[in-house]
């Protein structure tokens, strides 16, 4: 069960983004119309208030590498929550892969893979369910 609506949009900088839904309500509003394959990113602060979002090319083992890059120079950044765009359907066999491979990437460069959100054709989920990984949102929303 959700614990806040789509339109309970955190303030940057001030409010911190405890939820699942809050994250996805902010990517909703950066999201290209109409939908094309891409990834968005948010950057959180050590008190899980957002302080930066860009967009960067669709998640891949080659452009975790460009997301760091760009992340890094946002000084207050200690987390990161990805949210992939996918034309088809939203999973895809290589994700919990490509989950572990990002969570390593950004450890070694001094940050956090909070989250990975995908919403593609039929849905949303978030590839750290494949792998047990508990919810890190401290008011969780069960997505599968």
């Amino acid at each position: 069960m959700f614990t806040s609506s789509l339109l309970d949009i955190p303030r940057p900088f001030i409010d911190p983004i405890t939820s699942l839904v809050q994250a996805v309500g902010l990517f909703s509003l950066a999201v290209h119309r109409p939908r094309c394959n891409e990834s968005l990113v948010l950057c959180l602060d050590s008190r899980l208030r957002g302080v930066h979002m860009f967009e960067a090319p669709e998640l891949s083992v080659a452009t975790i590498h460009q997301i760091v890059c760009h992340a890094s120079t946002i000084t207050a950044t200690s987390s990161l929550v990805v949210c992939s765009i996918r034309m088809a359907t939203p999973i895809h066999p290589d994700d919990s892969r490509l989950w572990s491979h990002c969570k390593t990437v950004l450890h070694h460069a001094g940050l956090l893979l909070h989250d990975w959100i995908v919403v593609g054709h039929g849905g949303l989920y978030c590839p750290r369910t494949l792998s047990d990984e508990d919810n890190p949102w401290p008011h969780g929303s069960t997505v599968v």
